[in-house]
């Protein structure tokens, strides 16, 4: 939920800061965690299955020429990774196209999925929790089913690569454990995610007793706040978030290039690129910044229009083309790691297409990139069910 309309229906507003050191224990303990705990389904419930089946103890295997392989399966699992936490945080968000970003945390320069709204506890949990589940899940059944059976040969090699991918859970596991213990000491209704675990504002309603009643504040629904306009996206110039006429391309004071945004006109924020507070939805009663004494102007938000066809292009041919190659390598009669890594790179490919229709802010390109991600799966899966039937 947009901060603003927090604060206009009377919430209460506090900010949280975490130790370091404490987020650095949860971590570290959560990131071995579940290192141990695929060694323990490994050894305990792989070797029982085994041994039933008569084949003896469990045994690992790594190729060393298979290295690219591993690698590559530790980025397609990242990418993975960020772009569920992204897709649940879309889902989430009230203004879906400016509220989410991919930013690098100051304090460790580590890669989060950013959103700068407020959101529940059961919303965080789902964001974080859900894709660490899936990915953790789907990685280890890769490493345990790689080798010809369940747990016959386990994949050392994938899962060292398991283990790396624990060290991003892990932070996010930490700031689940966060949420959850702000939740149950403050009773919050809101949270925000400003700087990952590290720290968050919490919102909590206020009540208003009515005789032996306790009622919450009117409940507005949420309005539109948004204004498209041409103006010029230049901070440093005094065109910035102001509105122009349509056929103006480049600004009369600073001579850059005009662009289509989406503005908050009562949502103000810092203009200082270096401060905390860039980007952030400021009261609009906010002048000067307060971390860094700066101007304040209505938060404005650009369109790249250039990635709109871009992404639809790359999502169609993307389709078609791993489409025909995949049904051309089945009647080959060709199957195995040569498949898995072209699927892999038809993942990561269409994946580009969302993000690219996702920063073009075009819904069309965006839906057309999201569909096209299941859609050449189910396809090739029906097509290749038919002809072999």
């Amino acid at each position: 939920m947009v901060k603003y309309d927090l604060r206009e229906q009377g919430f209460s507003v506090e900010e949280k800061i975490t130790n370091k050191s404490l987020i650095a224990l949860l971590w570290l303990f959560f990131t071995v965690s579940m290192i141990s705990f695929a060694f323990f389904i490994i050894f305990t419930i792989g070797n029982y299955l085994v041994k039933d089946s008569g084949e003896g103890l469990i045994s690992f295997r790594m190729d060393p020429g298979s290295v690219p392989l591993y690698l590559f399966e530790f980025i397609y699992f990242v990418l993975l990774y960020f772009a569920l936490k992204f897709l649940f945080t879309f889902r989430f968000c009230s203004d879906k196209y400016n509220s989410i970003k991919i930013k690098f945390l100051e304090d460790n320069n580590f890669p989060v999925c950013h959103c700068r709204e407020a959101l529940t506890v059961k919303q965080i949990f789902i964001i974080y929790f859900v894709p660490a589940a899936v990915v953790y899940s789907a990685m280890f059944f890769l490493s345990v089913a790689i080798g010809g059976g369940l747990f016959q040969d386990v994949e050392a090699g994938f899962i060292t690569m398991l283990f790396f991918m624990s060290f991003f859970m892990g932070f996010d596991m930490a700031l689940v454990v966060c949420v959850l213990f702000y939740k149950i000491k403050n009773k919050n209704d809101y949270i925000s995610v400003d700087q990952h675990a590290y720290k968050m504002t919490v919102y909590k309603s206020t009540f208003v007793k009515t005789g032996k009643k306790t009622v919450k504040p009117e409940d507005r629904s949420q309005k539109h706040m948004f204004t498209k306009i041409k103006t010029c996206l230049n901070p440093e110039c005094e065109n910035y978030a102001q509105k122009l006429k349509k056929d103006i391309k480049t600004c009369p004071m600073c001579g850059g290039r005009t662009y289509i945004s989406e503005l908050m006109e009562d949502v103000l924020t810092c203009m200082n690129a270096n401060c905390e507070n860039h980007g952030q939805e400021l009261k609009k009663e906010t002048k000067i910044c307060e971390l860094c004494s700066s101007n304040t102007r209505p938060l404005a938000f650009d369109f790249n229009h250039r990635l709109k066809f871009p992404s639809i292009i790359t999502s169609l041919t993307t389709t078609l083309v791993f489409m025909a190659v995949i049904l051309y390598l089945d009647n080959q009669g060709i199957e195995g790691i040569l498949v898995s890594v072209i699927n892999w790179i038809k993942t990561a490919i269409l994946l580009a297409g969302i993000v690219m229709g996702f920063l073009s802010k075009s819904r069309a390109a965006f839906v057309i990139a999201l569909i096209s991600l299941p859609a050449s799966t189910m396809i090739t899966f029906y097509i290749l069910y038919f002809f072999n039937s």
